[in-house]
């Protein structure tokens, strides 16, 4: 029940800071409640857990995410990332991945930006290194699930950064730098409820 308390109490904290938070079935990935009113977070239980959903929130800001599933890879990234663009990043992480959280103004579709395709029983299977999670996806809240993520000490949401369209193409153009697919990664804008696909 203690734990229930504090998933509720967590979530109704991330509602009134105008983010989107929702619960995920822990058995299946499947999404099973997403509020709209504070009140409803009380009758979630402990068969789910935490995430927020990426794309338009509440407060009226678009969020973004980039989810980097290589280590080596993010570190070069980062490096390139704070030096020309943009020194202020909040990035969270586990053990071995990263995730690095934007604001932005328009609403982006998720893709695979960087990732490599390696041999698996004859076919081809595409292994992501770096993700955009963006509209309808979710990213995992902090300090929630098997392997939680962290920020760095004196850190949290209140300091994700809203980055301009052009910062944002920026850093999705030093993602598209470690891709080794043929051809390279298109993304989408949402514009009135379409997908605008824009080539890499």
């Amino acid at each position: 029940m203690d734990e229930e308390k504090e998933m509720v109490a967590a979530l109704k904290q991330l509602w009134g800071m105008g983010l989107n938070p929702v619960l995920v079935a822990r058995k299946e990935p499947r999404l099973v409640a997403v509020t709209k009113h504070r009140g409803e977070m009380d009758t979630w239980g402990q068969s789910v857990s935490m995430g927020i959903r990426c794309g338009q929130q509440p407060m009226g800001l678009s969020l973004m995410v980039l989810a980097f599933a290589d280590a080596a890879i993010f570190a070069q990234w980062q490096l390139l990332a704070t030096a020309a663009i943009y020194p202020s990043l909040l990035v969270a992480s586990n053990t071995h991945t990263y995730h690095v959280y934007l604001f932005t103004g328009p609403e982006y579709v998720g893709c695979t930006l960087a990732g490599r395709y390696e041999a698996r029983n004859g076919h081809a299977r595409l292994v992501p290194s770096i993700t955009l999670l963006g509209r309808g996806q979710r990213v995992a809240v902090v300090g929630s699930g098997d392997v939680p993520y962290h920020f760095p000490i004196g850190k949290g949401y209140d300091d994700i950064p809203l980055v301009t369209i052009a910062e944002y193409e920026m850093l999705l153009a030093l993602c598209r730098r470690f891709d080794r697919r043929t051809p390279t990664a298109s993304c989408a804008f949402a514009v009135g409820g379409r997908s605008v696909y824009v080539m890499g």
